[in-house]
């Protein structure tokens, strides 16, 4: 419900909604429901337009923070049509049976070069490199993964290193579970990690990533890549080395897997 979810700042996936019941295929008297949605911020004001009507043609939106409710309402969405909750990936274990191939490695994830916005921080480049030559030195104990088929942008970088890339979810979710922390610069992969009792941190290519460490309670694990120094990124490696699951985490995670169920419901 935003337009600023993808690689290129300004795209709405909410044009394949408006492209569909405009064309007739969605039927006026077929039920909309929207659920475990970001919301905003706008870049464009036809994509506010775009989120405010497929909000009218929805019978109830599910917004996964509080920041995308608030985001909401100002359009003029009605509160009643609006639900509160939490990401509905947090509920992965939940619904999607499978054993974790357990191996204790670090997970990194840093695969920005298509993110254009991202390039103008000045330190950028040295943040890749510094990244890589710690994949480099521990490569024995680091896992390299791609947020889809092609290998890590690190990967080049530390060779001999183990590679995961997305194909299917059953070979994905296994070996990502079995990491004892990750570092990602993705909103998703933070969610799943965090739902297998993970540790995350991101210095991260978009905003909504900052209020899913809001919520979690660990807002000093997430930095704007725009913003985010070399300094922030060995900080956030070396918290990585030490983390450990707290009962804070454990109690966070129940409430959210809570909220989630609630979203969950709305399309059932």
């Amino acid at each position: 419900m935003s337009d600023t979810s993808g690689a290129k700042p300004g795209a709405s996936h909410l044009q394949f909604v408006a492209d569909a019941q405009q064309s007739g295929a969605l039927a006026s008297s077929t039920p909309v429901v929207v659920t475990s949605v970001g919301a905003g911020p706008w870049l464009r004001e036809r994509s506010r337009k775009l989120a405010l009507g497929v909000s009218s043609r929805a019978d109830a939106v599910g917004v996964r923070d509080q920041e995308s409710y608030d985001h909401l309402r100002g359009l003029g969405v009605p509160a009643e049509k609006l639900v509160l909750g939490a990401d509905v990936a947090l509920l992965t274990p939940e619904y999607l049976d499978f054993a974790s191939t357990r191996t204790g490695k670090l997970g990194f994830q840093f695969d920005v070069s298509a993110f254009e916005d991202v390039q103008s921080n000045p330190e950028l480049p040295e943040i890749v490199q510094t990244l890589g030559a710690y994949a480099h030195k521990r490569r024995k104990d680091v896992i390299l993964i791609r947020n889809g088929r092609a290998r890590s942008e690190i990967a080049p970088a530390a060779p001999g290193a183990e590679l995961l890339s997305y194909t299917a979810l059953e070979d994905f979710l296994p070996r990502l579970a079995g990491m004892r922390a990750l570092f990602t610069s993705h909103l998703h992969l933070a969610i799943t990690s965090y739902s297998q009792r993970i540790p995350t941190f991101s210095l991260y290519v978009r905003e909504k990533t900052r209020r899913f460490y809001e919520q979690i309670g660990h807002p000093e694990r997430a930095i704007d890549l725009r913003v985010a120094t070399v300094k922030d990124l060995k900080r956030f490696l070396a918290a990585a080395e030490k983390a450990r699951w707290t009962d804070a985490d454990e109690a966070a995670l129940s409430r959210l897997k809570a909220e989630a169920k609630a979203l969950v419901v709305l399309a059932t």
